[in-house]
């Protein structure tokens, strides 16, 4: 199972449980708007970015994720599979990284 797998495999339910919990949400905006110059590099292919990951935006990743699957049940498909992919994937490994060199991490790890 891979990342995008996980991603597309339970489209409604981070919606339900986003919009159930205000703070949540509220985190995961505000984790939008951090990723966002990753994002725009990966988009544009910028493999020579000096935006790198930090360990402070891995932290709010994986708090994030651990937020989404308290609000899951717990056995419940998506957060077997969030548990799976934090557990497969070390995060911390991508600080330092920029968003090209990030990806090319993750699919590696799958």
């Amino acid at each position: 199972m891979d990342i995008l797998t996980i991603y597309y495999g339970h489209p409604g339910q981070v919606t339900d449980i986003l919009l159930h919990d205000s703070a949540l949400m509220l985190a995961a905006y505000n984790l939008m708007v951090n990723l966002t110059p990753y994002m725009l590099d990966f988009a544009n292919d910028n493999s020579n970015s000096a935006t790198l990951i930090t360990s402070e935006l891995v932290l709010q990743i994986q708090a994030f994720i651990n937020q989404i699957v308290s609000a899951s049940s717990p056995q419940s498909p998506l957060a077997t599979d969030l548990n799976f992919m934090i557990n497969k994937l070390n995060l911390n490994t991508l600080v330092g990284l920029n968003a090209v060199q990030a990806w090319a991490a993750i699919k590696a790890s799958y």
